[in-house]
């Protein structure tokens, strides 16, 4: 069990709440360094501990037990961190409260269930977000209270154009929560070039609006960008030729994009030159099509009106051959007489 620390007349120690109200605007890397330099005793306390004791002000004793707990639970870690972000929110002396709230994992009672939060219901359910995503969320939510539904519309953005949602939410909080982002990523000023690209290209584009973000130079990358897709034949194959040097921190030199815009030329005069070949063969295809149509007609008719011809015959000879008959039939007729 957790005893209080004592001053040097024996009177236990107290900290002043007001120094354990979270503040309110974005202090991620500020936590991030501290964090860094708070001591642990004869252990390291865990990166994630540390930034939650950071934000809500928890002393370093009480930091040591909670490491130790999440130690022991290692399979709800996650949530119980989240959990943690949610109860702190409100507390007064969020030292104290932790401390109760440790003492029901100790016995087994303590209770994960998050509030009910629809922003985070619809994200995820709408892009099937595991836990580890959720948790995150809930942090993030505790963190950016005032710019959630700011943080939710960008994060929708971005889950919309990766291949694994859940990884890509939970690698954006975490760099927003961590510092390293000072809020998410916006797509917004690269809409335009997604339009040109297909899914694989405009993944690849999200991934340079994530990478190029935290170097403070994405409006720079994604000016070139466009005077890329202005020169290339076609924007998806040049772009996914020359996206690792974005994702490498880079741009590409004035004799790169020259190369691009000749190479661009080239294959447009090749597609041209095909498709006038495909014309070509086509109007040969249907002249050659109607002589045949026209050969056909021609036979047929020729054979109708040979037919007709036949059947003239026969009709007159059938004629010829009854009237004979009938002229053979009177002259019997007179002799009988």
């Amino acid at each position: 069990m957790w005893m209080p620390s004592f001053d040097a007349t024996g009177m236990p120690t107290f900290v002043n709440p007001m120094q354990m109200v979270p503040m309110a605007w974005n202090q991620g890397q500020e936590e991030e360094q501290l964090a860094e330099k708070l001591p642990a005793g004869d252990k390291t306390a865990d990166r994630d501990v540390r930034r939650l004791g950071s934000f809500f002000g928890i002393d370093q004793q009480t930091l040591e037990r909670l490491d130790e707990f999440l130690e022991r639970r290692k399979d709800s870690r996650e949530r119980d961190l989240a959990k943690l972000y949610e109860i702190l929110e409100t507390a007064r002396n969020p030292s104290r409260l932790l401390m109760a709230k440790l003492d029901e994992m100790e016995d087994g009672q303590f209770v994960t269930n998050f509030k009910r939060d629809e922003n985070i219901d619809r994200l995820c359910e709408q892009y099937k977000l595991n836990e580890a995503a959720r948790c995150r969320l809930v942090e993030l939510r505790v963190r950016r209270k005032s710019t959630q539904e700011e943080d939710h519309a960008r994060l929708q953005g971005h889950l919309q154009l990766c291949s694994d949602p859940s990884y890509t939410a939970v690698s954006l909080v975490k760099k927003v929560t961590q510092g390293r982002l000072s809020e998410v990523p916006d797509l917004t000023a690269a809409e335009a070039l997604l339009q040109h690209l297909d899914q694989t290209a405009a993944r690849k584009l999200r991934d340079v609006v994530e990478k190029r973000a935290t170097t403070e130079d994405l409006t720079a990358v994604l000016a070139q960008i466009k005077q890329v897709f202005d020169v290339a034949f076609s924007p998806s194959v040049t772009f996914m030729k020359v996206v690792d040097t974005y994702l490498a921190g880079g741009l590409l030199d004035a004799n790169a994009i020259e190369v691009i815009r000749l190479e661009s030329k080239q294959q447009a005069r090749a597609v041209e030159r095909q498709k006038k070949a495909q014309k070509k063969k086509e109007k040969l295809e249907k002249k050659q099509k109607k002589a045949k149509k026209s050969s056909s007609s021609s036979g047929s008719s020729s054979d109708s009106s040979s037919s007709e011809s036949s059947g003239k015959k026969k009709k007159k000879k059938a004629k010829k051959v009854k009237k004979k008959g009938k002229t053979k039939k009177s002259k019997k007729d007179k002799k009988g007489k």
